[in-house]
C-alpha cells in the first residue's frame, strides 16, 4: 500500500484526490494539509511513501525550500510537485521548473489540470524510483533548452 499524504491550499483539489485516490485500491491518504509547516511535520511524523506539494506555495518556506525539508525530514519519501501553472508558460517567464524540482529533491511535477490517470501514473512511476514529468512540463523544459542553444549559438 503506498502512503500519501496531500499538502494544497485548494480544497477542491485535494477533495479530487481524496477521491481519485481512495478509489485506488494500492494506494491510501494518510493526511491532508493545506500549510508547509503541516508538510514538514506530517514528513517526519507519518513518513509517507508520497507527499504530492503545492509547488505554488510563497513565503520564507516555499514549495522548493519545503521539499528539501521534507527530504531532510523523511529521506525516503518522494516529494511530487502539483502546479496550477504548467511548466511551459513558467519557461516563457525564464523559469526551469525541472532544475528547480531536480535541486529541491522533487521526483516529480504535474499540473493540477492533468488528466486523472497521470497523478496515478506519476505516483507509481516515482514508488518505481523513476522521476516522473508531466507533458507541459517536458514541453517547458525543451522549450528552455531550444531558449539557451540560440543565445549560445548567437554568442
Amino acid at each position: 500500500m503506498i502512503k500519501i499524504v496531500i499538502v494544497h491550499e485548494d480544497n477542491g483539489l485535494r477533495r479530487k484526490l481524496r477521491a481519485l485516490i481512495s478509489a485506488t485500491p494500492d494506494m491510501e491518504i494518510v493526511r491532508e494539509v493545506r500549510t508547509a509547516i503541516d508538510a514538514v511535520d506530517m514528513a517526519w511524523k507519518l513518513k509517507p511513501d508520497v507527499l504530492l506539494l503545492s509547488a505554488d506555495m510563497q513565503g520564507p518556506l516555499n514549495s522548493f525550500v519545503t521539499a528539501v525539508q521534507i527530504h531532510g525530514e523523511s529521506p525516503k519519501t518522494k516529494v511530487i510537485f502539483l502546479t496550477k501553472e504548467d511548466a511551459l508558460t513558467m519557461a516563457e517567464k525564464g523559469v526551469d521548473v525541472l532544475e528547480k524540482c531536480q535541486n529541491a529533491g522533487a521526483r516529480g511535477y504535474i499540473t493540477t489540470d492533468s488528466p486523472d490517470g497521470e497523478f496515478l501514473d506519476g505516483i507509481r512511476q516515482v514508488m518505481l524510483g523513476h522521476n516522473y514529468y508531466c507533458v507541459p512540463a517536458i514541453m517547458g523544459a525543451v522549450r528552455r533548452m531550444c531558449d539557451r542553444a540560440v543565445r549560445l549559438a548567437g554568442e
